[in-house]
């Protein structure tokens, strides 16, 4: 029965983290202009620096992830990003993204 209750309380905790990026998404989708190949590409890049795979970046995996686009970030810049505890979620790595790609075509002029 206790091996019940903890894969309930896990399946919860994904499907509400799954329903958190859904919401995210869709948020910055409103906000943006993004073409949905430019929406995938900053998914798959974001899941990339996801090292622990838990739909959040912590603060090291969000500058890592900077750095290994040549994105110099700011202490403010990362100020903006990160939540109250500690953590860059989907829609706010778009926002980010989306200003530092904006005077770019593609997103892979970004990683060269």
């Amino acid at each position: 029965m206790q091996t019940l209750i903890v894969q309930n309380d896990q399946l919860n905790t994904m499907l509400k983290n799954k329903i958190r990026l859904l919401e995210a998404q869709i948020a910055s989708k409103k906000m943006t202009e993004l073409t949905p190949e430019q929406l995938q590409e900053f998914k798959v890049t974001f899941a990339h620096f996801d090292c622990d795979g838990d739909n959040k970046l912590s603060i090291p995996e969000f500058k890592a992830g900077c750095q290994g686009l040549g994105i110099d970030l700011t202490n403010g810049e990362l100020a903006q990003c990160v939540d109250d505890e500690g953590f860059v979620h989907f829609e706010q790595f778009i926002q980010f993204m989306v200003t530092k790609t904006q005077i770019r075509d593609t997103f892979d002029e970004v990683k060269q």
